[in-house]
């Protein structure tokens, strides 16, 4: 991951990535726009998510996550959007 210490963009929405998300993702802390909906992710969200502090757009809608999610989102501002999934 350290060659995408600099990205500011990922989009992986619709790719039919499955699996659970990478907890190395949220030491891409200069990263302000994430999209990874429309995939087959599943498990919990890493608590790394947490470290996103610049994420100014996060998409995670149409995944199979499972688990709470409110404590390990990032805090956004009111100039951030999410599409966060229901959690089953």
């Amino acid at each position: 991951m350290d060659l995408l210490s600099s990205l500011k963009s990922l989009y992986l929405q619709s790719n039919l990535i499955s699996g659970n998300v990478p907890s190395e993702i949220g030491f891409m802390t200069i990263l302000e726009n994430l999209d990874m909906g429309g995939n087959n992710l599943s498990e919990h969200l890493p608590t790394e998510l947490g470290l996103l502090g610049n994420v100014k757009q996060l998409g995670l809608v149409f995944n199979s996550f499972s688990g709470p999610i409110t404590s390990k989102l990032p805090a956004f501002t009111s100039h951030s959007s999410m599409t966060c999934p229901t959690m089953r």
